[in-house]
């Protein structure tokens, strides 16, 4: 089971590095936003909660384009 949840994690960083890559204004908002909540709340943002965001703040951009 910890074989598994390495590999999980290994493919969770490869898919934010293509995607910091890709949609890279949209990941560096979220760069802001993380800012934002270290400095208001306290909150560490994960990899996976960047991930997500970067995907849908990119698709908003491109879907008001």
């Amino acid at each position: 089971m910890q074989n598994h949840t390495l590999h999980a994690d290994e493919t969770d960083e490869d898919l934010l590095a293509m995607v910091k890559v890709k949609y890279r204004n949209a990941y560096q908002c979220v760069q802001k936003i993380a800012e934002l909540l270290e400095n208001q709340y306290q909150y560490q943002m994960s990899s996976d909660e960047s991930l997500y965001l970067t995907i849908h703040i990119a698709r908003l951009v491109q879907k008001n384009r």
